[in-house]
């Protein structure tokens, strides 16, 4: 999932500190796995894509531009499905972005339509054999669009008139689901979700409101994001479009990733706790604490869970750097043993 958009605008926002009801997690018995992590590392104001596999990272392949970014990751039986950007320009901030997918590493370019000035794929996801990416794709005289591409050809999920982008998508039955934000006519961002096209309001427009990311279990829709609403900002988990708030709203915080296995709702995210920002989980509204470095930022950009093994992807200051870490059950471990200051963006874990 993308980093880019909400980070720095994030980090600038430090309030004070807050306390929530903790849950203890219990010891976990081990779990043979395949960790698959995508990230970007930062050059010359341009960013060079990686795929780590097991503790290994490898260079993705681009072409035609002076940079790449890897957003999200999806693995389907030993098939590995990655989405991101291409970047032409002279830095990340005036770029022009080209949505690519690489495919057991070979790259791809996805489909914007003549006129597109550029566009974006931030999450992925694979069902029956059909690839589906979301974002978004910015076109002459209208705002950004949010896009989901099937098997690289786009469709249009927001007309242009107000600014959209997605965050994410899932996949049930024949049913599509994405989540992102749309702007209101008074230009405020509200959270919202898509099933097949059709928007769901997750705010009523009067406060700032982004959702991040979507899950889907039988007929219950979970959303998690997060909300300013009168000087506070809150995680939100939303089920069925009923919020919740896992903060108390006292310190700048974001949700990033929501999953549920066998009925355990879990949320992982990220909360500033004095002058830093720390990383932590919510399993059904607890929160679950993270070993981290107390020597400055740190952040937790994804989530997985398999059979109640919750891992968690992000990044922690140690030794003065930024280390791309792993947290298994709350226990950090270096994320990348060959290139440590990997900035991931996803996580796919599959039990061996």
């Amino acid at each position: 999932m993308n980093n880019t958009i909400f980070s720095s605008f994030v980090l600038i926002l430090l309030l004070a500190c807050n306390k929530d009801k903790d849950y203890k997690q219990e010891p976990m018995p081990p779990l043979p796995v395949d960790i698959h992590i995508v990230g970007s590392v930062p050059e010359n104001n341009l960013h060079k894509p990686y795929y780590i596999k097991n503790g290994t990272a490898q260079v993705l392949p681009y072409w035609g531009g002076t940079g790449a970014i890897a957003d999200d990751i999806f693995v389907s039986e030993k098939d590995v499905y990655i989405v991101g950007r291409l970047t032409t320009g002279t830095s990340t901030m005036n770029s022009t972005r080209k949505p690519v997918l690489w495919k057991n590493g070979v790259l791809e370019e996805l489909k914007i339509a003549e006129g597109v000035i550029s566009a974006d794929a931030i999450a992925v996801y694979v069902a029956k054999g059909n690839v589906y990416a979301a974002g978004y794709r910015a076109v002459p005289k209208k705002k950004s669009i949010a896009t989901v591409w099937k098997n690289g050809a786009a469709r249009n999920i927001t007309d242009g008139t107000n600014e959209a982008r997605l965050q994410d998508v899932f996949v049930s039955g024949t049913d599509i689901y994405v989540t992102g934000y749309e702007k209101n006519a008074a230009g405020t961002p509200v959270a919202k979700y898509w099933k097949n096209g059709s928007p769901v309001e997750l705010s009523d427009g009067q406060h700032v409101s982004y959702a991040m990311s979507i899950y889907v279990d039988k007929e219950d829709v979970y959303v998690t994001g997060y909300a300013y609403e009168e000087g506070d900002c809150n995680i939100k988990l939303w089920k069925n479009g009923q919020a919740t708030n896992l903060t108390s709203g006292s310190a700048v915080a974001m949700g990033r990733k929501v999953w549920v296995e066998d009925g355990d709702v879990y949320v992982g995210g990220y909360e500033q706790i004095g002058d830093r920002f720390a990383p932590f989980a919510w399993k059904n509204g607890s929160r679950m604490d993270l070993n981290f470095s107390a020597e400055g930022h740190s952040l937790a950009y994804d989530a997985s869970i398999v059979k109640g093994h919750l891992f968690i992807v992000g990044t922690q200051k140690i030794n003065g750097a930024n280390q791309c870490t792993l947290w298994q059950n709350g226990i950090p471990v270096a994320a990348s043993a060959n290139v440590p200051n990997i900035t991931p963006s996803g996580l796919f874990v599959v039990e061996q």
